[in-house]
């Protein structure tokens, strides 16, 4: 691997996204730090400032009259956000928080801001929950010839069974736009796991982009908290499919160290924007060293890509 990966923030906790804004990168992380959602921003990739707010705050959460909080500490249990901007430039995030009903799943649901720096204030109602399929997770928007899209996990973890990836067409317009599934639509499978290739743990974090007339769905496969974890793609010229699974994965865990390649432990919930691609991994340990055990935090890191031709890569 000749790339370089750049580490963008320190222990940064697991699935995130980012986005370009008026030449300013946003990228929104999963709770940890005492924050539901935290927040870093950047103009070069290189120097990077950790929004002061919490970008979901308890005083917002509370709107959300679907989502529900862990008996013991009171956590919403807040994962994998996704950011993105609509047509009237309000931003909507996506993420995952425990489910009222049924707490020990999550379900999937949005907030909008005026501004990537203010805090978010989450719609009342879920947009997916697949209670009786497990919960859903890992939303992430994709936008294909006018359409908004919402690709998710169905987290069928939690009834200890195989989990999938879906996309669901969302509203296009209005003030609804990005918050509820477009009228008339249902949700598309676009992916099942392989327990032979995929472990136990399955497949997660789905996204979605599009080159020439060929869409790559990204994926992390097996478990996010040790060294099999990695960062996998399909591909298909429509997305209804048939997709067809990359022979070797996009990112996967390495040991050999140089100045322009550091050790990767688990690297996975890549999102893509341009050129770049930002992912999570243990690639550090606490004393700054190259990071050789599982349970060491996890950063946030950087690197070019290329896809074309249904192939993809890192520069």
């Amino acid at each position: 691997m000749k790339t370089l990966l750049r580490t963008l923030v320190r222990y940064y906790c697991d699935s995130f996204d980012f986005f370009s804004f008026t030449r300013v990168w946003y990228s929104f992380a999963t709770q940890s730090a005492g924050k539901n959602i935290n927040g870093a921003k950047t103009r070069d990739f290189v120097n990077w400032q950790r929004l002061g707010n919490d970008a979901l705050p308890d005083s917002e959460m509370k709107k959300a009259t679907w989502a529900g909080q862990t008996g013991d500490d009171n956590k919403w249990l807040i994962w994998a956000p996704d950011v993105w901007q609509r047509n009237d430039g309000k931003y909507v995030m996506y993420y995952s928080a425990l489910d009222a009903q049924s707490i020990k799943q999550h379900c999937i649901g949005a907030a909008t801001s005026p501004s990537p720096s203010s805090p978010f204030t989450p719609e009342a109602s879920s947009i997916v929950c697949e209670r009786e399929q497990g919960g859903a997770i890992d939303a992430s928007h994709f936008s294909d010839q006018g359409k908004n899209y919402m690709a998710y996990k169905i987290d069928a973890n939690s009834i200890q069974k195989a989990p999938s990836l879906w996309l669901q067409e969302m509203s296009c317009s209005g003030d609804k736009e990005g918050l509820i599934p477009e009228e008339g639509t249902a949700p598309i499978k676009l992916l099942d796991s392989d327990p032979s290739r995929d472990g136990p743990q399955g497949i997660e974090a789905p996204y979605l982009i599009k080159r020439g007339n060929v869409y790559y769905l990204f994926f992390s496969t097996h478990f996010y908290a040790d060294a099999t974890y990695n960062t996998e793609y399909a591909t298909a010229t429509s997305l209804q499919g048939p997709w067809t699974r990359a022979d070797q994965p996009f990112l996967k865990s390495v040991n050999e160290t140089s100045a322009d390649c550091p050790s990767l432990n688990g690297p996975g919930g890549a999102s893509f924007a341009g050129d770049k691609v930002v992912f999570h991994s243990r690639h550090l340990g606490a004393d700054g060293k190259p990071a050789t055990d599982p349970g060491e935090p996890r950063g946030m890191l950087s690197a070019g890509f290329w896809a074309n031709g249904g192939q993809a890569g890192l520069l």
